[in-house]
C-alpha cells in the first residue's frame, strides 16, 4: 500500500521542473492581473454627443407619434362632423314636387337654373303635368348625364296631373299634346266615331293607325 502511495507522490526530476515552471507561470499571470490596472491609465470616453443623439431620436419618435395621434383624432373628428352633417341634411331635405312647384321653387333644385325652370314649367303645362319624374329628361337640355344628379332632389305626384276627357275633347285640343301627332289624333277620333263617342282604353289599343308607343305615353293623361 505504501509503495503504491509512494509511486503517486514521487516525481522525477523532469516532472519537478515542469511543476516549478507551471507554478511560475501562474504567479506571473496572477501578478499581471493584479498590477496591470494600476499601471495603465483608465481612458475616459466622452458620451455626451451619443447621449444627445439618443435623446434627440427619442424626442423625434415621440413627436412623430404625437403627430400621428393628432392626425387620427382629427380624422375621427372630421368623419364624425361629416356623418352628423349628412344625417342632418338628410333629415332636413325634402324633395321638391315638380308638378306643384313654380319657377322660383324649381331653381332650389341643384343643377336647375332660371332657364331650365322656365322650360320645365312650359313643358309641364303642355303635358298636363308629370306622371313620373323620368319625364323630366324630355325637357330640352336635361339628359342622361345631368338627370341622375337632379332626380334624387325631386318627386312627381301623378294624382295632380291634368286629364283629358277623351270622349268630349276637340280634335285641335288633343292635337296640342306633345305625345301625339296628326295621324295619332285622327286614329283616335276615327275610333270615337265608330263607338259613338264611347271609346274605351281597350278600343284605343285595338285602333288601327295609332302608334302603340305613343298610346302608352298618352294613356295616363286620358279619362274615359
Amino acid at each position: 500500500m505504501n509503495s503504491i502511495i509512494k509511486d503517486y507522490l514521487t516525481f522525477s526530476r523532469r516532472e519537478q521542473q515542469g511543476i516549478f515552471i507551471l507554478l511560475l507561470i501562474n504567479l506571473v499571470v496572477i501578478g499581471y492581473n493584479i498590477l496591470l490596472p494600476d499601471m495603465l491609465p483608465i481612458r475616459k470616453y466622452d458620451l455626451s454627443e451619443f447621449n444627445h443623439g439618443v435623446e434627440q431620436f427619442i424626442y423625434m419618435q415621440k413627436k412623430r407619434q404625437d403627430s400621428l395621434d393628432s392626425l387620427k383624432n382629427l380624422k375621427k373628428k372630421y368623419q364624425y362632423q361629416k356623418t352628423k352633417y349628412q344625417k342632418k341634411r338628410k333629415e332636413s331635405f325634402q324633395p321638391i314636387e315638380i308638378n306643384g312647384a313654380d319657377s322660383s321653387e324649381l331653381t332650389k333644385i341643384r343643377g336647375i337654373g332660371p332657364v331650365f325652370a322656365s322650360r320645365i314649367v312650359k313643358y309641364r303645362n303642355m303635358l298636363g303635368g308629370f306622371y313620373c319624374k323620368e319625364q323630366l329628361k324630355e325637357v330640352y337640355g336635361i339628359d342622361d348625364e345631368n338627370y341622375p344628379y337632379i332626380s334624387n332632389q325631386i318627386q312627381a305626384d301623378s294624382l295632380i296631373i291634368k286629364k283629358l276627357d277623351i270622349n268630349h275633347i276637340e280634335f285641335k285640343t288633343l292635337l296640342k299634346h306633345p305625345y301625339l301627332n296628326y295621324d295619332d289624333v285622327k286614329a283616335i277620333f276615327r275610333c270615337k266615331d265608330e263607338s259613338g263617342n264611347k271609346v274605351t282604353k281597350g278600343m284605343l289599343k285595338k285602333a288601327s293607325g295609332l302608334q302603340k308607343e305613343r298610346l302608352e305615353k298618352i294613356l295616363p293623361y286620358l279619362s274615359f
